[in-house]
């Protein structure tokens, strides 16, 4: 009896111990991002940040690329459980979204109170693009309908990076619109459109009736709203709110990862927006789309958490721990 209960103490032990280990256990997940500047590794070094500050078995290991369309392809080789993406990108088959960092809007631009009917009286006109992107002009010319290579779009061209934007809608450019691709984070504290507005003639910004239909024709895409006031306070442009497009940028990681890493990602995200927000990126985080109809598919860990399906690790185990006290 004596050696029966010492041998029951030495198994509890060792239980509990081995059990302490398996979730103190640090793991490492690769995630792969742009260069060391840009706003998805500094993201990344925050949710690093996040994860070590809330004491998360998880740790990241961020390896720069010279862009992120090489950090893509670093993920898509299955170099890398985790990468940031834009969804107008070809997104890899296994990609599965943790949450939507960031939205951008489309900006559909027309010199002083000139009013554009609809994105398709554009075709044949010409087009400065505003964006951070190397393939926003690519992307314009994609919604509206204009082939590559063709003469109409040679006509949609990138604006050289600093531009003012009464230069490019000034009638010595010969631009009939402007079409900006920005970050709503970074829209909210950029003061280059009030500037434009009070110099110059102006400008108007355009609704885009057709969102739905070019939401619908293309699954990248998503409707977004321009809210009233969003590009100038004085004076209040737009002075409503407006239909446009827009794109979304995904968290996303690999099919393969477990659950259990997957739940507590979205969980610490939803949890520690605040110290995830960087300026101009990541503002407004929202959790990933859990619905079947969702362009990239929520991870699994991710949708039971969002859909409060968790399982604790006593569901997870509950009958081989009876099994085992059963044989004990």
């Amino acid at each position: 009896m004596l050696l029966f209960m010492i041998l029951t103490v030495l198994l509890t032990a060792i239980t509990v111990t081995g059990i302490r280990v398996l979730f103190k256990r640090s793991e490492t997940l690769v995630m792969a991002v742009g260069d060391a500047g840009s706003a998805e590794a500094r993201f990344a070094g925050k949710l690093d940040e996040v994860l070590k500050a809330n004491g998360s078995r998880y740790r990241l290991k961020i390896q720069t690329n010279a862009d992120n369309n090489r950090a893509l392809a670093q993920f898509d080789r299955q170099q890398a459980d985790l990468a940031i993406l834009r969804t107008d990108v070809r997104v890899p088959s296994r990609a599965r979204s943790i949450a939507i960092l960031e939205h951008d809007l489309v900006l559909l631009l027309s010199p002083g109170s000139k009013k554009i009917a609809s994105l398709s009286a554009l075709k044949n006109k010409k087009i400065a693009v505003i964006g951070d992107g190397t393939k926003d002009d690519a992307f314009v010319r994609k919604i509206l309908g204009i082939a590559e290579g063709s003469d109409a779009a040679a006509r949609v061209q990138l604006a050289p990076p600093g531009t003012p934007l009464d230069k490019l809608l000034s009638s010595s450019s010969g631009n009939s619109a402007v079409i900006a691709i920005a970050h709503a984070s970074k829209l909210a504290n950029d003061k280059s459109y009030e500037q434009a507005a009070k110099t110059g003639g102006g400008f108007t910004v355009n609704k885009i009736d057709e969102s739905a239909a070019i939401a619908r024709k293309f699954p990248e895409v998503s409707e977004e709203k321009i809210d009233t006031g969003l590009l100038s306070t004085a004076p209040q442009i737009p002075d409503d709110d407006l239909d446009t497009i827009g794109l979304q940028w995904l968290l996303v990681a690999q099919s393969k990862l477990s659950p259990m890493a997957g739940g507590e990602l979205a969980r610490l995200i939803a949890e520690n927006k605040a110290d995830l927000a960087l300026d101009g990126f990541a503002g407004k985080i929202e959790p990933a789309d859990t619905e079947k109809t969702a362009f990239v598919a929520a991870q699994k860990g991710t949708a039971d958490y969002l859909n409060d399906d968790t399982k604790t690790f006593i569901d997870r185990y509950s009958d081989l721990i009876y099994l085992a006290v059963a044989a004990l």
